[in-house]
């Protein structure tokens, strides 16, 4: 999951080049890789590609800042 998360964020958000020297704990507001338009994008990504459905109370930094972060709550919705 975090794989196909990482792959999302380094297609449409790195211009294709997985940098090392991100790791998946990084935040993406603090490094700047995502700002709030581009969390919208992961989001229906994360929607589309485990057909979730995330409710707004639920878009916080705790679920969407960080590509563990991400997986972590994309496992905890899919039980």
């Amino acid at each position: 999951m975090e794989i196909a998360i990482r792959q999302f964020i380094v297609e449409n958000f790195l211009a294709g080049k997985d940098d090392a020297s991100f790791k998946n704990s990084d935040s993406f507001m603090e490094t700047r890789v995502i700002d709030s338009t581009g969390i919208m994008e992961l989001l229906e990504f994360v929607e589309g590609e485990w057909g979730i459905s995330v409710q707004d109370s639920e878009l916080t930094p705790d679920n969407f800042d960080s590509v563990a972060k991400v997986a972590g709550f994309v496992q905890s919705k899919l039980g």
